[in-house]
C-alpha cells in the first residue's frame, strides 16, 4: 500500500519535471514529446489519487472496524435444547401418570 504511494508520487513528480523541463524549452523535442509528457503528467495525477484513495480507505478500515455479526442462537446451544426438550419428550411418555 505505502510502495504503491510512494510509486504514484515518484512518477508524478517525474512527469511534472519533465513537463516542466519541456516547457521552458519547447524547441527541445517537440509536440510529440511535449504530448506523451501531458499523457504522463496525467496518468501520473490518476496514479497519486488511486494511490492516496486506497491509503485513505486502508486508514479508514484500521479505525472502523465492522461488528461481528454474531448468530441469534449459537449451534451448540441449539443442539442442547433440542437433546433437553427431546429427553424431556420421553421423560414424560414414560412416566406413570
Amino acid at each position: 500500500m505505502l510502495a504503491n504511494l510512494v510509486r504514484a508520487i515518484v512518477s508524478a513528480v517525474v512527469a511534472v519535471g519533465i513537463g516542466v523541463l519541456l516547457y521552458l524549452d519547447e524547441r527541445v523535442l517537440g509536440f510529440v514529446i511535449t504530448s506523451l509528457t501531458v499523457g504522463l503528467l496525467v496518468f501520473g495525477l490518476i496514479g497519486l489519487l488511486a494511490g492516496a484513495a486506497f491509503a485513505v480507505r486502508a486508514g479508514l478500515r484500521l479505525f472502523i472496524e465492522p461488528p461481528e455479526v454474531m448468530p441469534a442462537v449459537p449451534a451448540d446451544r441449539r443442539q442442547a435444547e433440542q437433546r433437553r426438550a427431546e429427553h424431556l419428550r420421553t421423560e414424560a411418555a414414560t412416566s406413570p401418570s
